[in-house]
């Protein structure tokens, strides 16, 4: 029996990718799947993969940047499965970011311009 069966964890940027790749892993240990994703298609598809496959699931829209849209999770995660165990942040935001940090030129000593 795993140690994860019965928990609850809530995966931003879940609809795809390696949020959606974690979810099914979890998901295979017996854990409740809160999936937020800012993307409403595909976390309704992603949704309903992971259902198919018999894993409790709630799909919620979420807005990372958003606080007010993280208590409505929360609220409806907790309602739904009761405590949360585990939060699993993987918006695409993070990737954006590094990508426009990478992409920077660099100055005569290796430092960012």
């Amino acid at each position: 029996m795993s140690k994860f069966k019965g928990k609850t964890a809530i995966i931003s940027g879940g609809a795809e990718g390696i949020g959606l790749s974690v979810a099914k892993a979890l998901g295979e240990q017996g854990m409740n799947i809160v999936l937020t994703d800012i993307d409403q298609k595909n976390l309704e598809i992603a949704s309903k993969e992971l259902e198919e496959s018999g894993v409790p699931v709630l799909a919620e829209r979420l807005d990372v940047a958003d606080e007010k849209q993280w208590q409505h999770v929360a609220k409806k995660a907790s309602e739904r499965f009761g405590k949360v165990h585990m939060v699993v942040i993987m918006p695409e935001l993070v990737a954006t970011q590094y990508q426009l940090i990478t992409k920077r030129k660099k100055d005569g000593n290796g430092r960012l311009m």
